[in-house]
Formats: structure tokens, C-alpha cells, sequence
């Protein structure tokens, strides 16, 4: 009677510890991953601030290119054809 007694006293202190250990490893592994999404979130900025950049780029870029493209055509339209 007493040994059954011991075997559930440490069955449930088994039971308690391994429980703490649970919530430990499950703490430290939403701190990883916290972590982890703080790390996403900031290269996300970046990428979107380099995306905004390369964008702005691009749009002066077509806006020169629109420009080169009608003084090509006023240029032409000053040559007088040959008939």
C-alpha cells in the first residue's frame, strides 16, 4: 500500500515536471519565433522600400524614354522628305 502510494507521489511529480518543461520549451519557442517574425517584418520594410525606390527609378526612366521617343519624331518631321 505504501509502495503504491510512492509510485503515484512520483508519477505526479513526473507529471508536474515534465508539464514545466512543456511550458518552458513552448515559452521559448514562441520567444524563437517572435523573434524570427521581428526579422521577417524588418526585410519586409526593406524589400518594399527598395520595391518603392526601383519604382520611382523606373518611372523617370519611361518618363525619359517618352521624351527621347517624341524628339525622334518632331526630329523627323523637320527633315524634309525626299521626293
Amino acid at each position: 500500500m505504501i509502495s503504491l502510494l510512492w509510485i503515484g507521489a512520483v508519477v505526479l511529480l513526473l507529471c508536474i515536471s515534465m508539464g514545466g518543461w512543456g511550458y518552458r520549451h513552448q515559452r521559448a519557442t514562441l520567444h524563437q519565433l517572435q523573434l524570427h517574425n521581428q526579422l521577417l517584418s524588418e526585410q519586409n520594410r526593406l524589400m518594399n522600400r527598395k520595391m518603392a525606390d526601383l519604382s520611382e527609378q523606373l518611372t523617370l526612366f519611361s518618363q525619359v524614354l517618352d521624351e527621347r521617343e517624341r524628339q525622334q519624331k518632331g526630329e523627323r518631321r523637320d527633315v524634309p522628305s525626299r521626293s
